[in-house]
């Protein structure tokens, strides 16, 4: 099972426990719509339904692996245009402006799903 799947699962078991799909939506960092998605989908055809499908289209020119390795350094750019120059120059693949955009959101995104969104509640107890 992918990491994906996991966490769509999780997010399910939490709307069905009783927390909102809004507070779900914020905790994993997703749309309140994917979060209605997954568990419609998950209603009408169960943990199957909840399966990644890889979306068509052409395979990605580098993993986003490789990619990971220059978050820092894509960090630092102001542009889509200095992020093209940066894998550029590093990874010898060029890539429109727009999608090097996309692809530090694609590695934003990988950081953040696996770092905890929420922190322990305490409780905090009366003194005498």
């Amino acid at each position: 099972m992918s990491e994906l799947e996991r966490r769509r699962i999780d997010a399910v078991m939490l709307v069905d426990a009783g927390v909102s799909q809004a507070e779900v939506a914020r905790q994993y960092r997703v749309s309140r719509e994917a979060v209605r998605k997954w568990v419609n989908a998950y209603r009408r055809g169960g943990r199957e339904a909840l399966v990644h499908r890889p979306s068509p289209g052409a395979p990605p020119k580098v993993p986003i692996s490789r990619l990971a390795s220059l978050k820092e350094a894509l960090e630092r750019c102001a542009t889509g245009k200095e992020m093209t120059e940066v894998i550029s120059r590093e990874l010898g693949v060029s890539y429109h402006p727009s999608h090097a955009r996309r692809i530090m959101r694609r590695l934003r995104r990988l950081v953040t799903a696996t770092v905890p969104t929420t922190l322990p509640v305490l409780s905090l107890k009366e003194t005498a």
